[in-house]
């Protein structure tokens, strides 16, 4: 018997949950990874980037490990994009609604210093990316 979307989403909430309660933030971003694949497999790309936007994020704070790019996250959230149809303007928005200073403590770099690598990263420069991050 196979597992439905929503009951496979349930249960990777609830995950996601368990790990944030335990301050395990470093596996809260891998589980909402294991969501936006989810969503993305569903084809809800909006979706799929209101949670890819976060766990990226979460990766540059470092928690649990130093700061990085994930490159298969840098690449889905390039094609969560184009799939969307949503514009630059959009995107910088919804970026700046999800993320602020507080939304993990300590974060190694400002919030407008995030969005910058997260919009190379969404332009496929991730190269790029990786070189600035290694520069901090």
């Amino acid at each position: 018997m196979s597992i439905s979307f929503q009951e496979e989403l349930t249960k990777l909430s609830a995950e996601c949950k368990r790990h944030i309660r335990a301050g395990k933030i470093d596996l809260y971003s891998s589980g909402l990874k294991e969501i936006a694949k989810l969503l993305v497999r569903e084809e809800r790309f909006l979706d799929a980037l209101k949670v890819m936007i976060p766990a990226f994020y979460i990766d540059l704070s470092g928690f649990g490990r130093a700061p990085y790019l994930d490159g298969w996250l840098c690449q889905m959230l390039s094609a969560a994009v184009i799939n969307a149809g949503i514009e630059r303007q959009e995107l910088v928005g919804l970026y700046l609604e999800l993320i602020h200073a507080d939304f993990v403590p300590n974060h190694t770099m400002s919030v407008k210093d995030s969005l910058y690598l997260f919009q190379l990263c969404v332009d496929q420069k991730t190269a790029q990316a990786q070189y600035v991050l290694s520069q901090i």
